[in-house]
């Protein structure tokens, strides 16, 4: 588990710990299990209102970084389906589908905000291989704790 330990509203510590004794307690105000955060504190951050903020106040920017499982769940078996039989036809624009299928294979994750997975997914649209809207969906949708990728 990941705790944040702070003193008076302010992370002083942030631990990777199998599990938390009272006298690892004492001294601070408030500890909190961090481990499902989807962006971990930061010593100086603050806590108020139930979430964490950076030392100027803003909140944190939430990671568009998915792992590439959490992807292929945005898709519907019947889109999955389809994807994976285009991209083994033989014309151009299958071809095309499958290198970016490559390139998806052999990312550590996938980043929603990058240009070529914007791209490859508008792309399986333009095929119609998922239906109208759904591109906007898959790459739009917040990214949940249980989506996130972690190094």
């Amino acid at each position: 588990m990941i705790y944040a330990f702070l003193k008076d509203g302010v992370v002083v510590s942030v631990e990777t710990l199998d599990s938390l004794s009272p006298e690892q307690a004492l001294g601070y105000s408030n500890i909190l299990d961090v481990t499902n955060e989807a962006v971990l504190p930061e010593v100086g951050w603050t806590y108020y209102n139930n979430e964490f903020h950076l030392p100027n106040g803003d909140t944190p920017a939430q990671s568009r970084k998915i792992s590439k499982l959490s992807l292929r769940n945005r898709f519907t078996l019947e889109e999955k389906s389809a994807i994976e039989s285009f991209s083994r036809g033989s014309g151009e624009y299958n071809i095309l589908l499958a290198v970016w299928i490559a390139d998806f294979n052999v990312s550590s994750y996938i980043d929603l905000d990058r240009a070529d997975v914007i791209e490859g997914i508008n792309f399986l649209e333009q095929l119609q291989l998922i239906a109208a809207g759904r591109a906007s969906v898959i790459l739009n949708t917040p990214v949940s704790n249980s989506e996130i990728y972690r190094e």
